[in-house]
């Protein structure tokens, strides 16, 4: 089979809304309510006024299809249909998952959590982070008060080579990353390529929210090519992001 991408939004784990109905609204925190002292004894209470937002999500659609001939079925050597529809399912799971990293939110596309108005940044000096660059993308979540939940950081198999070969610091032992699975920075680490080479994700997971409305359809289809003995093979998926919480994710890069 082909090699293809590893597949990573699922694996950071993001919360799935599963059997949805229609478009979805979840009503979110904006401006927290505050609490004021009194000046007197007798001073009146000041209004405090919290505000709410929305967090939305509307039905966007991914599908493929392909079309197997006749003597392709009947002369393959390997259940070719069994083969095509795997590829075929790997194709969905890779568009949605590359939607959910960095979906322009434009034409039928979910915008991912890169296109995400609100969340934080961290600037690199070069094409990889410093240790320390490192740490400033768990800082910028912290310093939303969002560092909790099912925290990690998430990069390009690029950068992660980088993080295996270079120290924390000059001087110190150790590198970035030592041996394979093992976290960074005290928390989960994976790397994917879909994932823009020269980003690195940090956040809570758990925060980004995939919503499914049914599962993935795959329908074979004889009608479509019936004048040549053919098969159509379809699939076709219902699914958007959102990010229940801006403040818990920083993307760090150079900028370039």
């Amino acid at each position: 089979d082909n090699l293809r991408a590893a597949s990573a939004v699922l694996s950071m784990g993001v919360t799935t809304l599963t059997g949805l109905e229609g478009n979805i609204e979840i009503p979110g925190g904006d401006a927290n309510a505050a609490a004021t002292w009194l000046a007197a004894e007798d001073a009146n209470a000041a209004e405090t006024v919290p505000t709410f937002r929305k967090v939305s999500m509307s039905i966007k659609d991914v599908a493929a299809y392909t079309d197997l001939t006749r003597r392709m079925i009947q002369q393959s050597t390997i259940d070719v249909e069994a083969y095509v529809r795997r590829q075929i399912d790997r194709a969905m799971a890779e568009a949605i998952d590359l939607a959910g990293l960095q979906g322009s939110g434009a034409a039928g596309v979910p915008r991912g959590l890169k296109n995400t108005a609100g969340i934080g940044s961290v600037v690199f000096a070069a094409a990889n982070p410093t240790w320390g660059e490192i740490v400033d993308l768990e800082s910028d979540v912290a310093a939303a008060n969002a560092l909790l939940g099912r925290t990690g950081y998430l990069s390009n198999t690029n950068m992660n080579g980088y993080f295996k070969q270079t120290v924390k610091a000059a001087g110190q032992g150790g590198f970035i990353i030592e041996g394979n699975g093992g976290g960074l920075n005290g928390h989960t680490y994976r790397q994917s390529n879909l994932v823009t080479a020269g980003d690195l994700f940090f956040g809570n997971w758990a925060d980004m929210l995939m919503g499914l409305w049914g599962g993935m359809a795959l329908d074979r289809d004889v009608a479509a090519k019936f004048l040549s003995g053919g098969v159509r093979l379809r699939a076709i998926q219902s699914v958007d992001f959102a990010v229940a919480r801006v403040g818990s994710f920083s993307l760090g890069n150079d900028g370039v």
